[in-house]
C-alpha cells in the first residue's frame, strides 16, 4: 500500500533497494523492466527497519523450495487472508489502486499520481486508477453556487 506496487514487484523487491538515509525505496519493475523508486513511507521504514536488521541482503520476501523469492500468487494470497481477518474482500490490485487514487486525492496532482504509480503517461492514472470519492463529490456539489 504504502509502495504503490504490484504483486509481482512487492515479490522482488530487494533489502538493498530501502534507503533508509535517502528515504527511498526502489524496485526492478517486471512490467517495463525498469527501476521504480519512491519515496520510503515513515510506517514502512519502521516495519521494515524492525524485520531487516542491520542492511540484511537478498530479497525482503525470501522463497521456499531453492526459489529466491516468493512468487506474485503468494503476495494476493497473503493480501487476501489478511483482509478475511479483518472481514474485507481485498486482492493486491485494490490495494494499489487505492494507493494511487489516495495519493491523487490528497495531492490533487495527477503528474505525482502517475509518478507514484509509475505510469509514463498521466491518462493511464486518471483512465484506471482514479476514483473520486463521496467526499470529493460532495465538495464539488458544494462548490456550486448561484447569485
Amino acid at each position: 500500500l504504502y509502495t504503490g506496487a504490484r504483486a509481482a514487484e512487492v515479490a522482488q523487491m530487494r533489502w538493498d533497494g530501502v534507503d533508509y538515509r535517502g528515504q527511498m525505496i526502489r524496485w526492478w519493475r517486471p512490467k517495463t523492466s525498469e527501476v521504480h523508486e519512491v519515496p520510503l513511507h515513515p510506517t514502512l521504514a519502521e516495519h521494515l527497519a524492525r524485520f531487516g536488521g542491520d542492511r540484511p541482503e537478498g530479497f525482503i520476501f525470501g522463497g521456499d523450495r531453492g526459489r529466491p523469492h516468493v512468487q506474485p500468487g503468494t503476495v494476493w494470497e497473503w493480501v487476501r487472508r489478511i483482509g478475511e481477518m479483518a472481514g474485507v474482500d481485498v486482492s493486491p490490485h485494490q490495494l494499489r489502486a487505492t494507493a494511487i487514487s489516495t495519493v491523487l486525492e490528497g495531492t490533487s496532482d495527477l503528474d505525482a499520481a502517475a509518478e507514484f504509480a509509475g505510469h509514463r503517461d498521466p491518462t493511464v492514472t486518471r483512465a484506471h486508477y482514479t476514483q473520486t470519492s463521496r467526499r470529493r463529490l460532495k465538495s464539488a456539489v458544494d462548490s456550486l453556487t448561484y447569485g
